[in-house]
């Protein structure tokens, strides 16, 4: 896929944001190569059970023309064991995994008390900034059959928030901060979020 997108001439109709798009790709190559020691780390029978997915998308990407669809293309596989499945719908209320505790703020409810807690707060408001990218994968889904300009420019909108995402999970985790503990991932009258308070950078040395 990174080959695919990266040729001088698909890099030419990308103006003008191709520095975005390459660092993009530079992103995306990293992702992919840190994934590699977790998938050889999963279990045989994990990665057996998901064999006859990795088949059945190479076959549905193969039938479409390839990633960028400029391929020849050919009828979709529908006698796939893995066909067949109902179609995706996106819920209208955002849920998530019954593990992760509710949260019903993303920032602090009082006013940072020095810069370096402004600096803090902001870094929090990007790393929760990721609900933001879900909106535009969403609005993707929700409108097939669009011009390939409309999801170009969707993608780099979604591109645009993970940005800011990783750049308050950065900030933060350079500060060390720790994902989901040291920030309020909960609400703010529990005993777990004001220990967390507590250890804010009042108490560190930032």
């Amino acid at each position: 896929m990174i080959d695919a997108v990266s040729t001088p001439a698909r890099r030419s109709s990308f103006e003008p944001n191709d520095l975005l798009d390459q660092a993009g790709l530079i992103d995306e190559q990293a992702d992919l190569e840190a994934a590699v020691p977790v998938l050889a780390a999963l279990p045989i029978k994990q990665r057996a059970e998901a064999q006859p997915w990795v088949e059945y998308l190479q076959i549905f990407l193969h039938a479409i023309g390839g990633i960028l669809g400029a391929g020849p293309t050919m009828a979709q596989p529908a006698d796939h064991p893995c066909a067949g499945r109902p179609a995706y719908t996106v819920p209208q209320r955002a849920q998530r995994d019954p593990r992760f505790l509710p949260a019903v703020v993303e920032s602090p409810r009082r006013p940072p008390q020095n810069v370096r807690e402004q600096q803090v707060w902001y870094a929090i408001d990007h790393a929760n900034e990721i609900w933001a990218a879900e909106v535009p994968g969403a609005l993707m889904w929700e409108r097939p059959n669009m011009p390939w300009e409309f999801y170009l420019d969707v993608a780099r909108w979604g591109y645009d928030e993970q940005r800011h995402s990783e750049m308050g999970i950065r900030r933060l985790s350079a500060w060390g901060f720790e994902t989901g503990v040291e920030r309020p991932p909960q609400p703010l009258t529990s005993p777990r979020s004001l220990r967390s308070f507590a250890t804010w950078p009042v108490a560190r040395t930032l």
